[in-house]
């Protein structure tokens, strides 16, 4: 017997015990009903709340003491006898939310504790851990996939098809990406939860080699769950540290190098994991055009944050969870394609955390039809934590869209089909619904009794975008070689996981038109907007609303002017301040200064000095108090989009940039740092500055006699060297922010409106 199976031995041992204990005195040991689409959608994870309202600092404590196998320090009997392989904590605490108060939505995600046990031991477990008077809320966490598995595809013996009657752009066609292009290409942040991302793929990167390559994924903005087993950092107190692993994006590179434990099968080989899922959608939301014959994605200047959830059935500890055999029924599934819905969810909600404005979900459970009332969605208590995640993306006032999925059934996946999520059916090139046959094809709402139809239709069947270069995603469907040109690093592939990021790049670039837009106000631009044919201006159960038009909902979150379309919009560019961090911080993204309010290292607030914004009064409120900064405040309104109102004005991009350390013995000092100059960027960069992005536009600063635009403010940046802070003011306070300090750097930016 090895190591491994005496492990498993004591430990069933204990549970046999505690059964023993347990069956006198509760039926509700017995092993349980399956959970929500048992077989097929089953995990070994078991999601749990203490009783007693615990704080989330509280419950991060527990979840280091069962990784460290301190028993008793944990508030429950039965968790130290069952002896769970790992612990972590849902969310981690957040920011200045009040912790007792039982409504906060977000302090409620920091309570749960997910537990990780064989799969043999799972259903045992869970009857115990209900049992417990010590455990509020106990149910087995859910199995989400990414993939169509009734797809066929290729052997590995056969030749890869190679797709060369499809136009490359079609799905841009489709859904008018391109004209939008000529008023709008964003600067919405957007985030992403999924597989990864190809860390060197010129298109998306940001930053390659140390060098500035344009890409819009930035490194140090993204994150991965799942590996929570540093007992180092526990607490989420600022969004840019904690329990994340940060600039880790690559989808094969544990894959391949698993770490030790169990293989669970993998042959550690691409087609297995299938890597790539996550570069094929992220580049279908916003890639950059690296050179001719590429495609680029819909919000193509927007920042992307990628919040990687690990999907293989291996995860660090060594334990199998995506396949194997279900303990209720004795039958067998894969585990290919699999994702633990934790992590899916709190993807999710790190992404939130973080300032997204949009966010893109390509993944779901689906119904299991054939079992009676098996439908999985927020009536089912037992999603109750990750339904919890999207009442708080509604208090972040942040747009979820999802996938509807391929199974060809007549019921969306959820959570694409909740009423929270802007759900996303799947198109061909000529309009219609993609099918290709009985269980492969877009998911739709043609169930009548389900009543649950998608929100919109976008491109679905063999669409182009970026992959990892010569490697195989799913072989056929999703391979880098069926373009005819290997190593290019650009495919086709298949599936409403395609679907979904080209209606979230709409909405990425309708919030970048209007950052001020609200989640209903933003939907509502895109659904009178979007094309269904005949029936424009009218839901169907296989189409939604139709096909978002990119081109027409910016001109309608633009709107008119005494009958006249704009091609632009101004915003106010909110100023906040930190004396924690010893300087200034500015935006135009509403979520974004939510999360810098919620950093506990600065804990910056509405600057006084500036005036109220009168056309937006408050900022995205949570339940609870100390949940929202200060009603908003700016002294300039800056422009959203590139295209100058101006005959004879050119703008230009403000870029944001970071650093943050220590300076003159303060651990916590922060630098953001706004440019308008690519160069800057490299070189900042260079200097240990992140980007952030873009966050509005200028005019450009001009030298002929009476070239500012009427009504225009010159904006200045100046640094101040003792506090290692620059910052950004109109002309109106040169002279008091240079009597603050503000000597160096001085530096004419651009043009704006005052507030």
């Amino acid at each position: 017997m090895n190591a491994h199976s005496k492990t498993v031995s004591i430990r069933s041992v204990l549970i046999t015990q505690l059964c023993a204990f347990f069956c006198m005195y509760s039926y509700a040991f017995a092993a349980p009903a399956g959970p929500p689409g048992s077989p097929s959608q089953y995990t070994g994870k078991i999601i749990v709340m203490p009783a007693n309202k615990p704080t989330g600092q509280q419950v991060a404590d527990m979840a280091r003491s069962i990784r460290q196998g301190r028993w008793n320090s944990i508030p429950s009997r039965v968790i130290p006898m069952l002896q769970p392989v790992n612990a972590a904590q849902f969310m981690p605490p957040f920011g200045r939310f009040d912790e007792t108060n039982e409504e906060n939505v977000r302090a409620e995600l920091a309570r749960y504790l997910v537990l990780t046990f064989p799969l043999a031991e799972v259903p045992s477990a869970l009857g115990a851990l209900r049992s417990d008077v010590d455990i509020e809320f106990a149910e087995v966490v859910p199995r989400a996939d990414i993939l169509g598995e009734d797809c066929d595809e290729i052997n590995a013996s056969e030749s890869i098809p190679v797709i060369s009657d499809v136009p490359i752009d079609w799905h841009l066609d489709q859904i008018q990406a391109q004209p939008a292009w000529d008023i709008q290409n964003g600067i919405a942040t957007v985030g992403i939860a999924d597989t990864g991302v190809d860390p060197g793929h010129p298109a998306l990167i940001a930053f390659l080699n140390g060098s500035y390559s344009q890409g819009n994924i930035h490194t140090h903005m993204s994150f991965q769950v799942g590996d929570r087993s540093s007992d180092t950092k526990t607490n989420w107190g600022h969004p840019f540290d904690g329990q994340l692993a940060f600039g880790y994006l690559d989808e094969i590179e544990y894959l391949i190098s698993p770490n030790g434990g169990e293989d669970c099968g993998m042959t550690g080989s691409m087609d297995f994991f299938r890597g790539g899922h996550g570069t094929h959608v992220t580049g279908l939301l916003a890639a950059h055009k690296d050179g001719a014959g590429t495609s680029e994605g819909v919000c193509r200047s927007c920042p992307v944050m990628m919040g990687q959830f690990r999907t293989p059935a291996l995860n660090r500890f060594g334990q199998c969870f995506g396949g194997g055999t279900d303990p209720w029924t004795g039958a067998q599934y894969d585990q290919v394609g699999a994702i633990s819905l934790d992590s899916f969810f709190s993807s999710i909600a790190f992404l939130a955390d973080l300032g997204a404005q949009v966010i893109n979900a390509s993944g779901g459970v689906a119904d299991r039809p054939e079992i009676a009332g098996d439908e999985v969605g927020c009536s089912d208590p037992a999603l109750a934590p990750y339904c919890k995640v999207l009442d708080y993306l509604g208090e972040r006032d942040v747009m979820l869209f999802a996938s509807a999925g391929n199974s060809a059934t007549g019921i969306p996946d959820w959570p694409a089909k909740d009423p929270r999520v802007f759900g996303v059916t799947g198109s061909t090139r000529f309009g219609g619904v993609w099918s290709d046959g009985a269980g492969c094809g877009a998911n739709s709402g043609n169930d009548v009794a389900s009543n649950k139809w998608p929100d919109f239709i976008a491109p679905a069947k063999e669409v182009y975008s970026t992959m990892y270069p010569d490697r195989t995603w799913i072989a056929g469907p999703c391979h880098e070689y069926n373009d005819g040109v290997q190593g290019d690093g650009y495919g086709f592939c298949t599936g409403t996981s395609m679907s979904s990021p080209l209606a979230a790049g709409i909405a990425g670039l309708v919030r970048s038109a209007n950052p001020l837009a609200t989640v209903q106000e933003a939907f509502a631009v895109i659904r009178d907007t979007a094309d269904n044919g005949h029936l424009t201006g009218f839901k169907t159960s296989l189409r939604g609303w139709g096909i978002p038009q990119a081109y027409d909902a910016v001109k309608a979150a633009y709107g008119t002017e005494g009958g006249i379309q704009l091609e632009n919009s101004q915003t106010p560019l909110f100023r906040m301040y930190s004396s924690d961090a010893g300087g200034f911080f500015v935006t135009t993204k509403p979520q974004m200064a939510v999360t810098v309010f919620h950093d506990l290292r600065w804990n910056y607030d509405s600057y006084s000095g500036s005036p109220l914004v009168s056309e937006y009064t408050e900022f995205p409120n949570f339940t609870g108090p100390s949940s929202a900064p200060s009603a908003p405040r700016a002294d300039l309104f800056v422009l959203t989009g590139h295209k100058s109102p101006f005959s004879g004005n050119e703008t230009v991009p403000m870029y944001l940039m970071l650093w943050n350390g220590t300076h003159n013995g303060s651990s916590n000092n922060a630098d953001w740092y706004v440019t308008t100059s690519e160069s800057d960027i490299q070189t900042f960069h260079s200097n240990g500055y992140n980007l952030k992005g873009k966050i509005g536009y200028l005019i450009a600063p001009c030298s002929t006699s009476g070239c500012i635009p009427t009504g225009m403010v010159k904006v200045y940046r100046a640094y101040n060297s003792t506090l290692n802070d620059h910052s950004v003011f109109p002309e109106s306070q040169l002279s008091s922010m240079q009597s603050s300090g503000y000597t160096e750097d001085t530096t004419l930016l651009g043009y704006a409106f005052p507030n």
